[in-house]
């Protein structure tokens, strides 16, 4: 078992494959999947691109789609026409393609599939203008039992996706046995702004109170404990269960000044818990060091391979130092096979999250 990838660049799409087939050479036969991220400028050639690289690797499955920005161990690309490449040699059998689709009952052999192979870990990319992503998320995940990683996909034209075939659809990607051992980790990009509270009256998704106190008021409270700054805060929902600490990060909309209320990007329950964060650079990186430390001592055995998503909201729009996410990566892990993209939320276990980077490898 092996892996190999390429972060490639090129004018257009002649120079952009001619540039893969020199820089892959002659693979056919060492690997069986390929996980491929493609420049949304290329949405039109998507099903060239891959059929030619299907004829000069040999690999029959793909998995992956369009973003505005892809990345690579060698760094990250936006606006210009590029691919990010993960080949994998995997156990016969461990692994299913499937989508994209609109609803997990349209594919039987992949409940069948799945009855047999018992898969732990799913590579999934969703299309953020289906409605019913979230829930096909869960049915992916069977309560669980598979744990998801992965994105909605971005594009500022057509959305792209490549699974059992190509096209547009909710869902896609790659099922995986436990014959291919994985780790996977998930890095915030906020720091908390005060204690944890719990919202005591909502309606909606506008926050009305917490701790029976007015909710406007307890975040001016909060923010004045830091010096009053009210830029870059957003809310933080921690997950219930969750023995990481994770919590769903989800934008503050805006202010009912008479009702000293605020609204928040989010269905919100009565009994739940709720922080104020703040959403910079210094957390983010900060965050994403902590979470490879986590993730470098878990793993007990060298890393060969890897997927990271990260927000659109990081990478460049965050960050001064070009593809800094990729060179911590790289300090921590070495010079592995890395592909990845930017996405428009990321999906981590059953849930969306937004801003941060989620992290897998393979042993």
């Amino acid at each position: 078992m092996s892996f190999h990838s390429l972060l490639v660049s090129g004018k257009d799409t002649p120079e952009l494959l001619s540039r893969c087939r020199e820089r892959l050479g002659d693979l056919r036969g060492r690997y069986n999947l390929g996980v491929i991220y493609l420049s949304d400028s290329l949405s039109a050639d998507v099903a060239g691109i891959v059929e030619a690289l299907r004829l000069h690797t040999g690999v029959e499955n793909w998995a992956g789609g369009s973003a505005i920005g892809v990345l690579g161990i060698d760094g990250e690309c936006f606006d210009q026409p590029s691919v990010s490449i993960l080949l994998a040699d995997l156990p016969e059998g461990s692994f299913r393609c499937f989508g994209p689709l609109s609803s997990m009952s349209e594919d039987p052999e992949l409940a069948r599939w799945r009855e047999q192979a018992m898969p732990y870990l799913g590579l999934v990319h969703a299309d953020p203008r289906y409605p019913q992503v979230p829930e096909l998320i869960r049915t992916a995940s069977a309560g669980g039992s598979t744990f998801l990683v992965g994105g909605l996909l971005s594009a500022r034209g057509e959305y792209v996706q490549v699974g059992q075939r190509i096209g547009q659809g909710a869902l896609s990607g790659v099922l995986l046995s436990a014959a291919q051992p994985a780790s996977t980790r998930l890095s915030q990009g906020c720091s908390p702004i005060g204690p944890r509270r719990i919202m005591t009256r909502t309606q909606g998704t506008r926050l009305l109170e917490l701790d029976g106190r007015p909710a406007l008021e307890v975040l001016a409270a909060d923010l004045q404990t830091q010096g009053g700054e009210a830029t870059g805060v957003h809310v933080a929902l921690p997950r219930r269960g969750s023995d990481t600490g994770d919590y769903l990060v989800r934008n503050l909309m805006g202010v009912d000044n008479e009702c000293n209320a605020l609204v928040v990007g989010e269905q919100l329950m009565e009994g739940d818990a709720l922080l104020f964060c703040r959403r910079d650079a210094v957390a983010a990186r900060h965050d994403l060091e902590r979470m490879l430390d986590e993730l470098a001592g878990a793993v007990q055995a060298p890393v060969r391979g890897g997927i990271y998503v990260s927000c659109l909201a990081r990478g460049p729009n965050l960050f001064t130092q070009p593809a800094l996410e990729v060179s911590l990566i790289r300090e921590r892990f070495g010079d592995i096979a890395l592909a990845g993209f930017y996405a428009n939320g990321e999906i981590a276990g059953e849930d969306l999250y937004g801003y941060t980077g989620v992290l897998t490898v393979f042993t």
